[in-house]
């Protein structure tokens, strides 16, 4: 630049400054440009980082104006409800709220605009495509300046799992606390206090009130023993501090209860809950245990009858022996003679024995009862009627005139009742009443702990009541077990056959026996056999209404000569007295010890010509044929044979019903020789002739 001459110094100095001053201010504008491209960017960066939080945040936002239009919505929003952003926009936004939740969110949206202060509802919103979706709506309202109104700033979470998850717990919450309240076993809710020192109920089911007898208000909130003080003997409290510690449920075993007008069993189940909480559930388990006390007495019995049934088999034979050596004797013996009263004696006490086995037999496995469709009037009041008299007991009988008929045995009935009455009378040493009564009964619903495993149906219970010292409970399980007596032991009492045997018989006729007992009140014994209609009382008792055997029709002959008998029984020393007692009665006898060689013998007699009037066939022969299959073939040789059945087994069908399986008299062992005689003699006409050897 070419330098002015007619400049001043000064000038061109205050020229340069100037320009360096522009030249200074110019780099300022140039860095402040700089600043603000940078700044710019950075507003953009922090806008965009701004929008993707607003677009992509967890929740939904929007806005809407005073009308509830939607004027701006995230990303968020637009995905919860399932459209596009843009198709969002302009729209109201209660286009999406469920039809029934409307009135609500404009009840909202009225009061926030009317007081400008914040909102929060719960909504349910539906997308046009999908389920509905319930949603958390928190709103605040602000002033609009461009429109000079309010702008509604809004907040939506997806409370949907929420929801359903609150849904579903109440749900099981109802369902579990309706089977709480209508469940019939008593439940109780225990809270430990004190660290296990006592326990607190909670709540009580009512079941539980039912059961314990006490209100669910009046229970809360307090201590379990000083409302139930012997629930610490039962070990109750002792059992929950377990399961409190441990947290391991417990079953504690069944316990016996008795109050004013019920008893049974009662079963307790410990439970610890998650929070703490302690759960006893009660159950009345009183059919299960007395089903569980009637399969082990029945399981008891079967095996005390098996054996029973061998051991009375062979004492009989034993017995027969005995009792009939001692009937020869004693028709030897002259009536001055001094031994007479000692063979007396050895008889009466044979004849006792075989009231013993006879008591065995009733409890053996093979003594089915003869049962017939008729009325239990005649068999009761004949065991009524065989009472001992004594002045200090009265007995009263009291039968219901429209009493059904029972398919029975009336000789086991007769015997199980008379046991019954035997014991009732020596539970009164000083004497009472004793009360023998028989009604008819249903059991049902009702009546379903009365007595273990018996089906619904009608029954006729028979009742014995006395006003003895009673049973102690410890004791009522064992007084149908064989053996078991409390009486002092001897040939007469403490024996323990007695209502073992009527146990045996009530059960063998489909029935059961139950027992309630007060100690110093009483006893009462019921017996509950299964009841017919009356019009089915004459009905035939299919069990034994075919006869295998045609009765044989006998033709006398009238002479007089030598009556010839064949005896088969296994036993030799048997065989040799019988032997013995049918020549001092006049007959010829023979004996075989089994089935096939009786047969063998009658034929070739009968072949010979020198046949035998009449047979007696023991009914049960070891390894070998017995008396009803031995008749079976005579007869095919001879169908008018004469034959007697012999048995131990006193009561099997054949013994008590022998005419139908072709036999025409019957003796039980033990015999003597007098019933030996009535029997032969009935049969076979003319008189026996003494043989001449």
């Amino acid at each position: 630049m070419e330098r002015d001459e007619n400049l001043s110094p000064l000038t061109v100095k205050q020229l340069e400054r100037v320009t360096h001053d522009l030249r200074v201010h110019q780099l300022e504008l140039e860095m402040q440009n700089d600043t603000l491209q940078k700044t710019q960017q950075e507003l953009e960066k922090m806008r965009d980082r701004y929008m993707d939080l607003y677009d992509f945040a967890p929740v939904g936002y929007f806005t809407l104006d005073e009308k509830g239009v939607i004027r701006e919505a995230n990303l968020s929003c637009a995905a919860m409800l399932g459209v596009d952003r843009d198709a969002l926009l302009s729209q109201p936004f209660s286009k999406f709220v469920h039809g029934e939740d409307r009135d609500h969110f404009y009840l909202c949206l009225r009061k926030l605009v009317a007081t400008n202060t914040r909102g929060i509802c719960e909504l349910r919103l539906v997308p046009p495509q999908g389920p509905a979706i319930h949603v958390h709506l928190e709103t605040v309202a602000v002033g609009d300046e461009e429109t000079g109104g309010a702008e509604i700033r809004a907040v939506i979470h997806d409370v949907t799992e929420r929801k359903t998850a609150e849904k579903t717990l109440k749900e099981t919450e109802d369902r579990y606390r309706q089977m709480f309240e209508d469940t019939h076993s008593g439940v109780a809710v225990y809270e430990a206090m004190d660290d296990g020192a006592y326990f607190v109920f909670k709540d009580i089911n009512p079941a539980a009130e039912r059961i314990s007898r006490i209100r669910r208000e009046a229970a809360i909130g307090k201590n379990l023993l000083d409302l139930f003080p012997e629930m610490d003997k039962f070990g109750l409290v002792d059992a929950l501090r377990r399961v409190w510690r441990t947290g391991e449920p417990e079953i504690m075993p069944p316990r016996y209860y008795r109050d004013r007008d019920r008893e049974g069993w009662r079963e307790n189940r410990l439970y610890k809950l998650p929070f703490g909480e302690l759960v006893a559930i009660y159950d009345d388990v009183t059919d299960r245990v007395e089903a569980e006390e009637a399969r082990h007495k029945a399981r008891k019995f079967e095996s005390f009858a098996v054996m029973t049934g061998g051991i009375a088999h062979d004492y009989n034979n034993l017995l027969s022996m005995i009792l009939g050596n001692v009937s020869l004797a004693l028709d030897e013996t002259e009536l001055e003679s001094r031994i007479l009263p000692f063979l007396r004696d050895a008889e009466e006490a044979s004849l006792r024995a075989k009231d013993l086995t006879h008591r065995l037999m009733l409890l053996s496995k093979g003594s089915a009862p003869q049962k017939k469709a008729r009325s239990i009037k005649e068999t009761l009041e004949a065991c009524a009627a065989k009472l001992p008299p004594a002045p200090n007991y009265r007995l009263t009988l009291s039968i219901a005139k429209d009493l059904r008929p029972v398919l029975h045995d009336p000789h086991q009935l007769n015997y199980a009742v008379g046991n019954i009455l035997s014991n009732a009378m020596e539970a009164m040493p000083e004497g009472g009443i004793l009360t023998l009564k028989a009604e008819n009964t249903v059991m049902g619903e009702a009546f379903k702990n009365s007595v273990a495993a018996l089906g619904h149906g009608k029954y006729v219970k028979i009742s014995i009541s006395d006003q003895g010292a009673g049973i102690p409970r410890e004791n009522i399980s064992k007084i149908f077990d064989p053996y078991f007596s409390t009486k002092r032991m001897g040939v007469q009492k403490g024996m323990g056959m007695g209502l073992a045997t009527a146990y045996a018989v009530t059960a063998k006729h489909g029935g059961r026996i139950s027992v309630q007992s007060t100690v110093g009140a009483g006893t009462t014994v019921s017996i509950f056999l299964p009841a017919l209609e009356n019009g089915e009382c004459g009905m035939r008792n299919a069990e034994y209404e075919e006869a295998p055997f045609p009765i044989p029709h006998f033709v006398s002959t009238g002479k007089s000569e030598i009556k010839r008998v064949l005896l088969m029984d296994d036993e030799e020393m048997l065989r040799k007295l019988v032997q013995q007692m049918l020549n001092r009665l006049g007959y010829d006898a023979q004996t075989v010890g089994d089935g096939a060689e009786a047969v063998r013998l009658y034929k070739a007699q009968k072949t010979a010509g020198t046949p035998f009037d009449a047979v007696i066939l023991d009914l049960t022969i070891k390894d070998g044929m017995g008396g009803v299959e031995t008749l079976k073939k005579l007869m095919a040789i001879d169908p008018n044979v004469k034959a007697v059945v012999s048995s131990g087994y006193f009561n099997d069908p054949v013994m008590s019903d022998f005419r139908a399986y072709g036999f025409c008299g019957a003796m039980p062992k033990p015999y003597q020789i007098a019933e030996l005689k009535t029997v032969l003699g009935s049969i076979l006409p003319g008189k026996a002739v003494k043989s001449e050897k």
